[in-house]
């Protein structure tokens, strides 16, 4: 990431509002007794509403305290203005999310208004990245922001002092707007792909050195961009969402906001962290593979839809963003952790079964044989042969054994070739 410099060519006013997002585990209740924080539970009626546009099973997976309380919600206010890296960011709340399986799932609320998007890619950027936070101008951020979250987590009783379980950054959902679709500039597809990868904003056009290839950025444009109506369109990004559009209504970035991101983009996260975390217990602890196959079941059971919304745009927005996430990936992989156990299993079960058979097999001839050597000994006495009953016993088991094992040699041996 590049120093924050000034923009290359005129820009209009623009506005950014996003969210950071990232997730540790908790083991303890769902009690959070660190200082500020206060649940935050959706009202029934907003719940009625939403279940219009989304399908119950997702909303009540996400929203609703009456049907178990599946996922526990708390905000903590912040409303103050600080300073990251010489650009003033309005921090307005952090929302915690306590979701199944003991993932709890963060998003830091930011928005920053300026007359260059390089201010927005280099103070996201210095946010994200963990290894930013001990810089000198990001204590404020750490007091404000990341200390309350490590409160929560230490009062439910997270194992880890880290706040970022996995990885080196926190997960992106921005939304970019301005007045009109000049200010982006003549390349806005490849602008928009700069805000997302928080980039230096025209570096791709001036092809520097440390930019972009333009065939990367073409591709990456292609296979995640999404454009559905002329004044925006979102790019899908493994480590960012991001929505950049112009002329945009009110009621429309509250819905980017509360559902695109609130909803879909929590519900996405969630999967993906739930899935990786499970993938890794499957490869250190193979021996727990039945209770962690009963596991995902289970997950795949009550926390995953396949449709959402009966609406086509969020089903198009949550797509895309399983598909940048490599949800597919992850469930691909645990099928294979699955699959390998079940092998195993199979393997297991059937050894046991040849040693049950030929123990089984074992008993039954010898029972045979003493069966044999009685109907013998009725037929013929053995004592009528000048031989005990004991002797005769004896030969007539010899005889069977001997009689087995050539046929058994003559079964097993090698057939002569032909040729």
């Amino acid at each position: 990431m590049i120093e924050n410099t000034k923009p290359i060519f005129t820009m209009g006013n623009f506005r950014e509002k996003a969210y950071l997002c990232g997730y540790f585990r908790y083991h303890d209740s769902r009690v959070i007794t660190a200082p500020g924080w206060e649940a935050f539970p959706v009202p029934a009626a907003d719940i009625a509403e939403y279940k219009k546009f989304y399908y119950a099973g997702f909303v009540d997976f996400a929203m609703s305290e009456d049907n178990g309380g599946t996922v526990g919600r708390f905000k903590h206010n912040v409303g103050h203005t600080v300073d990251i890296g010489g650009v003033p960011v309005m921090i307005n709340h952090i929302d915690l999310y306590l979701m199944p399986y003991g993932i709890a799932i963060y998003r830091i609320c930011v928005e920053i208004t300026s007359d260059s998007l390089n201010d927005f890619t280099w103070a996201i950027f210095l946010m994200r990245e963990t290894g930013k936070w001990d810089r000198e101008d990001m204590r404020q951020y750490s007091e404000m922001v990341l200390a309350p979250i490590r409160e929560a987590a230490a009062s439910l009783g997270s194992d880890s002092p880290r706040i970022v379980d996995n990885g080196n950054k926190l997960k992106v959902f921005q939304i970019v707007t301005a007045d009109n679709k000049e200010d982006y500039g003549q390349h806005i597809d490849t602008t928009l792909f700069e805000v997302a990868t928080l980039s230096k904003i025209g570096a791709c056009c001036e092809h520097n050195s440390d930019s972009h290839s333009e065939e990367y950025v073409q591709q990456i444009l292609k296979d995640n961009k999404l454009s559905i109506y002329n004044n925006w369109s979102s790019l899908a990004l493994f480590d960012s969402f991001t929505i950049m559009g112009y002329c945009v209504k009110p009621w429309v970035l509250q819905t980017w906001e509360n559902d695109y991101c609130g909803l879909i983009y929590i519900h996405s996260l969630f999967c993906k962290f739930y899935l990786f975390d499970l993938n890794t217990r499957f490869v250190e602890h193979p021996e727990d593979g039945e209770s962690l196959e009963a596991e995902y079941h289970e997950f795949m059971r009550t926390c995953t839809f396949q449709k959402i919304s009966y609406n086509f745009l969020p089903g198009e927005i949550d797509e895309s963003i399983d598909r940048a996430l490599d949800i597919s990936e992850e469930l691909q992989h645990l099928r294979q952790h699955i699959g390998y156990y079940n092998k195993q299993q199979a393997a297991r079960s059937s050894d046991r079964m040849d040693k049950m058979l030929a123990f089984l097999a074992v008993v039954t001839l010898l029972s045979t044989i003493w069966d044999f050597s009685c109907l013998v000994n009725a037929m013929i006495p053995f004592t009528s042969l000048s031989l005990t009953e004991t002797a005769g016993y004896r030969l007539v088991a010899s005889l069977m054994v001997l009689m087995l094992t050539i046929v058994i040699i003559l079964m097993l041996r090698p057939r002569r070739s032909c040729n």
